[in-house]
């Protein structure tokens, strides 16, 4: 019991960081994606 106790006590953070940690991780990628078309969009024009 104490120990499924302790275990519990110990996820119960990383539950909570799981889902921050996606989002932190899935909005930089967005930025990253989005830099990356801007870039090229700005490149394909200025090229033109």
């Amino acid at each position: 019991m104490g120990f499924d106790y302790v275990v519990c006590v110990f996820w119960s953070p990383f539950l909570y960081f799981v889902p921050l940690i996606i989002l932190i991780f899935s909005s930089i990628c967005w930025t990253v994606q989005a830099f990356l078309g801007f870039l090229v969009c700005f490149c394909g024009v200025s090229c033109l």
